[in-house]
């Protein structure tokens, strides 16, 4: 825990310390953000949110891009229908950062991504868009970010649940993510360019991102990354296209090293790509496991990793 719970967190001090981390005016950036673990609050819900547009408007100047994650949630399908159908005004369960730009971002322009779309805001937002329609893979906008020399920031988010995007680009990159378990058994709703109601169907997964803090030694052996202080919380800025390289190498090693604790998490070892015949054992022992979280699913949404 960053130890400055006596500073005093604005708008500037928290535009000094992004910039002490390593971003530039100019740069393309996904941001992964817990803004509560950050600390910052401006008088209202709605104030906090617009001043953070604010920030990042002003640490990347006009020729910069933000990228923001705003997945929407998925179901099991044949068993139960969607109530929720995907548009570009449709709510995200990405966060407080999401809801910032999706209700108060000018200029911003949302994927079409049934299930991962991205809000894209500055120099190279139409062009990181218009690869995050239903026609592309899941991760095409990460892609895009790593072509244009992006980086990554985790915002409050250096902790053992969340990690850099780059992993899921390099799963993607290795053709692992339609060999999730779950591929091809979710779904979710969309309207088309021409109106109607369709079904789209979930056949790229990239899963369980716990064990990725296992790859900070990596990143930082390779000069990849930067920690330090935003707010009341460490966050993180990686570069993407070594943190990709780096994700691609580990992936392709034997055995997977980036396994979470978890030895009933089904993204982690339950894949043969992951785990070889080891699997099969997971599911023998995990099978009264795997149908409880079948019956939970079918109460809820949301497996959109």
């Amino acid at each position: 825990m960053i130890k400055n719970n006596l500073m005093k967190i604005t708008k500037q001090s928290i535009i000094k310390q992004l910039f002490d981390l390593g971003i530039r005016e100019g740069d393309v950036v996904f941001v992964a953000a817990d803004l509560m673990k950050v600390g910052y609050f401006n008088k209202s819900i709605k104030n906090t949110l617009r001043d953070w547009i604010y920030i990042f408007d002003t640490v990347l100047g006009e020729s910069g891009t933000i990228v923001i994650p705003s997945y929407s949630p998925t179901w099991l399908r044949f068993i139960k229908d969607p109530d929720f159908i995907f548009t570009v005004d449709s709510p995200s369960n990405s966060g407080s950062m999401a809801k910032a730009y999706l209700e108060f971002a000018n200029e911003k322009i949302r994927g079409t991504h049934p299930t991962a779309s991205c809000i894209v805001k500055g120099y190279h937002a139409k062009y990181i868009s218009s690869r995050n329609t239903e026609k592309h893979l899941k991760y095409e906008p990460y892609k895009s970010i790593v072509e244009l020399k992006g980086k990554g920031l985790l915002l409050g988010t250096v902790d053992r649940r969340n990690g850099p995007f780059t992993f899921h680009y390099a799963q993607q990159h290795l053709g692992h993510t339609t060999r999730h378990p779950y591929s091809g058994l979710l779904k979710t709703r969309y309207i088309d360019v021409d109106g109607d109601i369709k079904d789209f169907i979930v056949r790229e997964i990239g899963g369980c991102t716990a064990g990725l803090h296992k790859s900070w030694g990596h990143h930082l052996e390779k000069n990849a990354v930067t920690f330090g202080p935003v707010g009341r919380s460490l966050s993180a800025l990686f570069d993407a296209q070594k943190s990709s390289q780096i994700f691609i190498e580990l992936l392709g090693s034997k055995p997977y090293p980036l396994k979470c604790d978890n030895i009933e998490c089904l993204s982690c070892y339950g894949r043969f790509r992951y785990n070889g015949l080891a699997a099969y054992w997971y599911y023998l022992k995990a099978f009264h496991i795997l149908l409880n979280k079948l019956f939970q699913k079918l109460k809820s949404s949301n497996y959109n990793a």
